[in-house]
């Protein structure tokens, strides 16, 4: 479990603290590093810095690391967008879980790239070994290239829970208009 929630390094004043976070992947290193450098800014000690960014767990579908059952998932699913869908997969991909499955959600507002953007990400999933892609929304339609498809995310959760993975490590990303959290009630 520990091996997706980011860990930290920072130098101040000559000495070395390691921050352990709650948030999941690479990319939220420089969130983490905006909160110290304004923490210090305003001479907050590193010690208090440091206990309120492990303190903190995010429970609002971003970065969310949790245990449900066997299974363990990333719900990241408050919003998306090529960037962020790019840098989770890649930094779910690189991390050492058992059997990766991925449940995305199409991109929402994404406008005359709709197509062009879901297309390129399904090409990315493919370069990856997954057990699973689940991929909900309108916008990957005639894209899926042999993964699941569904319209809605009440659709996929049928499925799911009647597919019911165990001892999993799942991605669930999507925008908020996917609402994705609702096939995480699949496995409760």
């Amino acid at each position: 479990m520990d091996d997706v929630l980011l860990k930290v390094a920072v130098l101040s004043a000559g000495h070395e603290t390691s921050i352990n976070t709650h948030l999941v992947g690479e990319y939220n290193f420089p969130n983490v590093m905006v909160a110290v450098a304004v923490g210090l800014y305003f001479d907050i000690s590193i010690d208090e810095i440091k206990q309120a960014i492990a303190a903190y767990q995010p429970d609002n579908s971003r970065s969310q690391w949790m245990q449900v059952g066997t299974n363990k998932l990333i719900l990241d699913a408050y919003n998306a967008n090529p960037t962020s869908m790019r840098a989770a997969i890649i930094n779910f991909a690189k991390a050492d879980l058992p059997a990766k499955m991925l449940w995305l959600g199409g991109m929402k507002e994404m406008g005359p790239d709709e197509v062009k953007e879901h297309r390129e990400l399904v090409a990315l999933v493919k370069e990856y070994h997954w057990t699973d892609v689940i991929l909900v929304g309108k916008e990957f339609a005639g894209l899926a290239e042999g993964y699941k498809h569904f319209n809605t995310s009440t659709e996929a959760k049928e499925y799911i829970a009647a597919h019911r993975p165990e001892q999993a490590s799942v991605l669930v990303k999507g925008s908020r208009g996917s609402r994705m959290e609702v096939m995480v009630e699949a496995l409760q």
